[in-house]
């Protein structure tokens, strides 16, 4: 069975800092001295696809950092942390943004995990009837229980359905009836073969759900293995472990923290030949100091840090202010030549002006989603949500300074308008060489083979009615419903939409083919392409093609083909 979870001598340290001032010093001189908490030292396991692992321990041993960095959200300093899937983290709150509305969460965090507009528009309702929280998912997250985030949090990874689940307390809120709920869920999760990590203390409920235990132990793997040997050892340790009184419990952490030279550990400390046995002694000593004895010793070195502002931070500043000075002298004199120089251009070519003004004219969504605004501010509130390939209407442009954001203004007709930033947008010119029909039907084979239906009669019922695509269509209809974009109408892994009773778009779902090879059979050249998300955007006489692939595989996930006319002027709803 391959891995879907692999650690390799993963190493997490955060730097303790006591003083704002250390923080700068580390941005202007970093030497890598200081006092390091270890989160997690030198750790190594693997976890096998289908595996459901309890990982237990106690509190600050570093089970939310093992979390944060299977999920991604944090990174190692050392080791190599190898995750083949992606992967969703359930906890009180995470990924949740408190000044957000819960419905806006969904889609937050559906674009973060890379869904588009349309998958994310199925989710919502689910999610919602999932998390049961009533009026208040409409209501900004700051004002949620921590039962509340809890069920919305849970409701939307579950239902972006990941290859691998990270469920880090968030069962440890709430009442027994939602409780069950996550259970069952999980159950199912599990059934379908998911990979799935449970950070729980309850030992009851991790020796009932989990096949594996991992028992991590001050940032180190203490046992891991069968879940009932595992948990049963760690049962007695906990049981040893409460009886000891509060002195007890912080002398065996102490030891602990010794023994595995984990804990507050200080990088400034050199070993020679000589002096390397005295060195250890000193950093030995150091790991057992108490927090006022380092105090102590921060209050002797203050002199030190007043002698490094007066030599290093004040000379720095002095420098950076006398170049920013100079670039301002630079820059207004550049920007008075270019001023000349654009003026002159102007008036002697004001045929080339007016054909980029026309260029300008409309413009192309660039991205798998991007946010409308009502004013052009991020501040501002969204009014809805584009999706790649879309073309609309530039009404104005305009420069945000404080955010070095050029935002454009939207016309999608009937009265529909709104504030895009320029990133997500890429200026639409018609391309002279285009795809042809040739190019189109060189994916005959592929759709042959692979949905069962020849590209002329995939294409045929665009721009026909609902009425006529259902009573002509060879496939068999899996499942029907509706949603903003229309009704859309699932024949397997082909899916029709249908607006206002016309069928605009075709998508060929789960393609799963080598990028380069769909490519090479089209052989034209896209009219743009998006890398970093994988998306390449193609025109014909007839449609518009949109390619959706998977960048880490490199594999096509979605071959859509939208007819023109439809595409341009969608409203901005």
């Amino acid at each position: 069975m391959s891995y879907k979870v692999k650690f390799q001598q993963v190493t997490k340290k955060y730097k303790m800092y006591n003083k704002q001032i250390e923080k700068v010093k580390d941005l202007f001189w970093n030497r890598g001295k200081g006092e390091y908490h270890y989160a997690l030292n030198n750790i190594s396991f693997t976890v096998d696809e289908g595996e459901i692992v309890g990982v237990i321990g106690l509190n600050g041993s570093g089970k939310s950092t093992l979390s944060n960095l299977i999920a991604g959200v944090t990174m190692p300093n050392e080791g190599t942390v190898d995750i083949k899937g992606s992967a969703s983290l359930i906890a009180i709150g995470a990924g949740l943004n408190n000044k957000l509305t819960g419905l806006e969460n969904i889609e937050l965090k559906g674009l973060m995990m890379g869904l588009t507009k349309k998958q994310i528009q199925e989710i919502t309702p689910k999610v919602i009837e999932f998390a049961d929280i009533g009026k208040f998912i409409n209501q900004p997250v700051k004002t949620y229980s921590s039962g509340m985030k809890s069920r919305l949090g849970f409701a939307i990874s579950v239902n972006i359905d990941p290859d691998i689940l990270v469920i880090d307390e968030a069962l440890s809120v709430g009442d027994q009836t939602f409780t069950n709920k996550c259970l069952e869920k999980m159950n199912e999760f599990k059934e379908n073969g998911k990979t799935i990590f449970f950070i729980s203390h309850s030992l009851s409920q991790v020796k009932s759900f989990c096949t594996k235990a991992l028992w991590i132990h001050y940032g180190h793997v203490k046992e891991y293995g069968d879940i009932n040997e595992v948990a049963d050892q760690y049962g007695q340790f906990l049981k040893e472990y409460n009886k000891m009184s509060k002195e007890e419990r912080e002398q065996f952490r102490e030891k602990q923290l010794n023994e595995f030279s984990h804990g507050l550990l200080n990088n400034g400390t050199s070993v020679s030949e000589d002096t390397g046995e005295h060195s250890k002694e000193k950093a030995a000593e150091s790991l057992s100091l108490s927090r006022s004895k380092r105090i102590g010793t921060k209050r002797k070195s203050v002199s030190g840090k007043k002698s490094f502002a007066k030599k290093v931070l004040l000379p720095a500043a002095a420098v950076i202010l006398l170049g920013s000075a100079g670039y301002a002298v630079y820059a207004a004199q550049s920007a008075s030549h270019a001023a000349k120089q654009t003026e002159s251009k102007t008036q002697s070519s004001a045929s080339g002006t007016t054909q980029a003004k026309q260029q300008a004219e409309k413009v192309v969504i660039n991205t798998k989603t991007a946010f409308v605004r009502e004013d052009p501010d991020l501040e501002s509130n969204q009014k809805a949500v584009l999706s790649f390939g879309e073309i609309y209407q530039v009404l104005q442009e305009k420069k945000d300074p404080a955010e070095d954001i050029k935002w454009v203004k939207l016309n999608a007709g009937q009265g529909k308008e709104g504030w895009v930033s320029s990133a997500l947008l890429t200026p639409y010119t018609e391309q002279q060489s285009g795809l042809t029909n040739k190019n189109i039907d060189s994916l005959d084979s592929l759709v042959r083979s692979k949905y069962n239906i020849s590209i002329s009669k995939l294409l045929s019922p665009l721009s026909e009615t609902q009425q006529n695509l259902m009573g002509n269509q060879a496939l068999s209809l899996t499942n029907q419903y509706e949603s903003n974009d229309g009704t859309l109408l699932n024949y397997g892994s082909v899916q029709y939409v249908a607006l206002n009773n016309v069928v605009t778009e075709v998508s060929l779902r789960n393609v799963d083919e080598d990028t380069e090879e769909i490519l090479s059979l089209i052989k034209k050249k896209p009219l743009f392409i998006n890398d970093k998300e994988g998306l390449y955007f193609y025109q014909s006489k007839n449609y518009y093609i949109k390619i959706y692939t998977n960048i880490k595989t490199n594999k096509i996930k979605i071959i859509s083909f939208v007819e023109r006319d439809k595409e341009e002027g969608k409203q901005i709803k």
